[in-house]
């Protein structure tokens, strides 16, 4: 709740700290900025975003958007990207999520003299900040484009937050797995868009992606259920929840995780599609 009320007065990403701040690995600077490989699809988005997309030459293999994108060498994923595969494009520079997974893989990449600049991906507020640290590396219109996108989700925070005022929180279950069933926990990204969305995400204890139980969907009885699993199915678990009340009044909505919940340009339209969801009545 905390992260809410910050939120609603648009103080994050001025006041709120970073999960970790952005760091360059490497003593080398870029030289350039030509040639881009990014190693997070949030970050490949904003860079288009800012205007300077058509320098990405690599981006992961879970990259889907912008279209053109899909037709870029991948080098690797999030969590493991491959070393070779990025230094054989030759990049000017690196940008990435910083993760304790792919530490390793970034800094053997910095040691071979190609500049990496890492910056945070792990919260709402971290969106801020990697979005003007990107921004600055870039320098003019693009730095302009980057400021713009903060203004532009700040004011969304607030409008959301004012209409959300005062309407019932809508109970939420945001599902990312079914066997087992993995759910959007606290502090988890989703947690804060179910909260800035006027949402009451039943998901309260536990890690921030912890394992649930049928019985503990029943017994919460959700008014609004997420469903975010990758590989979607055609009779999904939850259809068989008829005493559910958001399976019973058809208020079940799968969803991709780029188009909502990605914390990069587009969630601005996330968090809009979110309050459709839980308010689809408001106007």
């Amino acid at each position: 709740m905390i992260a809410f009320v910050l939120l609603a007065v648009g103080a994050v990403g001025a006041d709120e700290a970073p999960s970790v701040p952005p760091q360059w690995l490497s003593a080398a600077r870029p030289k350039k900025l030509e040639r881009i490989v990014t190693v997070a699809p949030a970050l490949t988005e904003l860079l288009f975003a800012i205007g300077v997309g058509d320098r990405v030459v690599g981006v992961s293999r879970y990259d889907d958007f912008p279209a053109e994108v899909k037709a870029l060498p991948k080098v690797g994923g999030f969590l493991d990207p491959n070393v070779e595969a990025i230094v054989a494009l030759r990049p000017d520079l690196v940008v990435a999520n910083a993760n304790a997974g792919n530490r390793a893989h970034l800094e053997r990449v910095a040691k071979l003299g190609v500049p990496v600049y890492v910056v945070p991906g792990n919260t709402f507020a971290d969106i801020f900040h990697a979005n003007r640290a990107v921004g600055a590396v870039f320098g003019g219109a693009a730095e302009k484009k980057a400021r713009a996108l903060n203004a532009e989700l700040t004011a969304t925070v607030k409008s959301l937050s004012a209409k959300s005022k005062g309407k019932p929180r809508t109970k939420t279950l945001v599902i990312y797995a079914y066997n087992p069933m993995v759910v959007g926990g606290p502090g988890s990204f989703v947690d804060h868009i179910i909260e800035v969305a006027g949402g009451d995400n039943i998901a309260k204890s536990g890690s921030e992606y912890p394992t649930y139980s049928v019985e503990h969907v029943l017994e919460s009885a959700p008014d609004v259920i997420i469903d975010a699993t990758e590989v979607a199915t055609e009779d999904p678990p939850w259809t068989n929840w008829t005493a559910v009340p958001a399976v019973k009044n058809g208020r079940v909505h799968r969803v991709t995780m780029g188009g909502l919940m990605r914390p990069g340009p587009r969630i601005v339209e996330g968090l809009k599609r979110m309050y459709g969801y839980l308010h689809p009545r408001a106007r």
